[in-house]
């Protein structure tokens, strides 16, 4: 395994996550699972966002989604540890998002700061009307 520092990650291309990250991924996750595939979401706003596809040796299908910070943030680092651990908070308090997994606050496996959770089955719907629904709902209460 190679060393990462934090500033390692301006060297890396986020926008690809390669097979040997993955499968260090699936070796911290979910041990002796089969890597499927391993593809960039589109139209990440705040990180690179990938989904991992594998297969568990009892034969079931493994999603796990990583996220990495670039040099969008000043401090990746700390982004990454916020996120994860706003997300246990939200978990120990029975809010549905996705469960924590893994936080790499160096890259050193992810190859930059960043986080791995759970798959959530879904579609996002973001527009701009869609944002201003909601927005507007949540204040008339």
């Amino acid at each position: 395994m190679g060393t990462h520092t934090p500033h390692d990650s301006c060297k890396t291309d986020l926008r690809t996550l390669s097979r040997t990250v993955a499968d260090r991924i699936l070796d911290l996750i979910e041990p002796s699972a089969n890597l499927n595939s391993v593809r960039l979401f589109k139209g990440g706003f705040t990180n690179f966002t990938h989904l991992i596809e594998a297969t568990s040796r009892q034969g079931q299908i493994v999603r796990l989604v990583v996220h990495r910070y670039g040099d969008l943030y000043r401090d990746s680092s700390s982004k990454a540890n916020v996120e994860y651990h706003a997300l246990r908070l939200l978990i120990a308090n029975d809010i549905p998002v996705p469960v924590p997994l893994y936080l790499d606050e160096t890259g050193m496996i992810l190859g930059g700061p960043g986080i791995v959770v759970s798959f959530v089955e879904g579609t996002l719907v973001v527009s701009s009307q869609s944002q201003k629904n909601w927005a507007t709902q949540l204040a008339v209460g």
